[in-house]
């Protein structure tokens, strides 16, 4: 059982890997809006970016690149390993700049495949792009109120 196992493991580690990378790619066209970009996950995890004008390794994307290469493999993984059909996404605007930061909203908003994304942020450039708003406030009185906002609500 173990010398099927030592056989096994690299070879579904190796088909999993390729099955990620055709999300992967998918993800990380509509997050740039970049039709010819491939992007490959490789088997020592480095990412590379390739487009028709040019071949990048991850240490050499831009910033925004490199947000949004790492974000199209988290979610690759997430639609290959799991049956979810949402995704979560944490304050995705920490430490990004400010142009960054703008075109994040559009770029989960360009992401397909997933029913639902919720993003938890203090960052209001997802009000644009977003069908419903949970707001969290508290009044003089530290009382938490919430406020639930629909588009219509909101948009001006």
């Amino acid at each position: 059982m173990r010398v099927w196992l030592r056989a096994f493991v690299p070879k579904m580690r190796k088909a999993l890997i390729n099955q990620i990378n055709v999300i992967t790619s998918e993800i990380y066209r509509s997050l740039r809006e970049e039709e010819d970009a491939v992007l490959a996950w490789q088997e020592d995890y480095n990412i590379n970016v390739s487009t028709s004008k040019s071949s990048k390794d991850f240490f050499r994307l831009s910033g925004g690149e490199k947000m949004s290469a790492a974000l199209a493999v988290r979610l690759a993984i997430l639609r290959v390993l799991t049956d979810a059909n949402f995704a979560f996404f944490d304050e995705p605007t920490t430490n990004l700049d400010e142009s960054t930061r703008r075109n994040l909203s559009k770029y989960i908003y360009n992401i397909k495949g997933f029913e639902q994304l919720f993003v938890i942020s203090h960052d209001d450039s997802f009000k644009r792009h977003s069908e419903y708003i949970v707001k969290f406030s508290k009044d003089e009185n530290e009382i938490t109120h919430i406020d639930y906002l629909t588009k219509k609500n909101y948009q001006n």
